[in-house]
């Protein structure tokens, strides 16, 4: 099988943040270990606080997070609509319009990550802003469906927690330099 050291050393492994090396040692005993139990307690320890460090995404890196976010959930609505909203909790049964529902959101997805990829400066401030638009109003409607009960609370939280989590990579990418 592969081993950890064809991804190289153990500072890259954790890109967005620093973990000491000596936790990554305790992890690959943990995973490499024939038997993981005979790892002294000891030599196991959670890191703390103090030990891992937390660094703000730049603003490049939050744009191609949240194109590929759009590109990845665009596509699989686009490809896939039954199989994107089942993963989402919705059934494309019970409503046999939904397909036609996720191609439409599928599609915007993409022209909102291909717009942020595309342009720069204001243009891309813009599309960014639109996106962020889009997520607000997306997270709005999920709540709203779980509320007045169209969507299944689990079906409401997935949706409105992804585009949630979006409306963060939005402002992280609207945040200047």
């Amino acid at each position: 099988g592969e081993s950890l050291q064809s991804y190289g050393p153990p500072e890259r492994w954790v890109a967005p943040l620093h973990i000491p090396r000596r936790c990554c040692q305790q992890v690959k005993i943990l995973f490499l270990s024939p038997d993981p139990g005979s790892v002294p307690a000891e030599a196991v320890r959670k890191p703390t606080a103090s030990q891992v460090e937390s660094r703000p995404m730049d603003q490049r890196t939050a744009v191609r997070n949240l194109a590929a976010v759009r590109l990845a959930v665009g596509v699989g609505a686009w490809v896939a609509p039954r199989l994107a909203g089942k993963l989402f909790g919705l059934d494309a049964r019970a409503n046999p319009q939904s397909p036609y529902l996720a191609r439409l959101f599928g599609a915007r997805d993409v022209a909102l990550a291909w717009g942020a990829l595309s342009s720069e400066g204001e243009s891309q401030r813009r599309w960014l802003l639109a996106g962020l638009a889009c997520d607000l109003a997306d997270t709005a409607a999920g709540v709203a469906a779980g509320r007045r009960g169209y969507l299944p609370k689990v079906a409401s939280t997935l949706v409105s927690a992804t585009a949630l989590s979006a409306v963060g990579l939005g402002a992280a990418a609207l945040r200047e330099g």
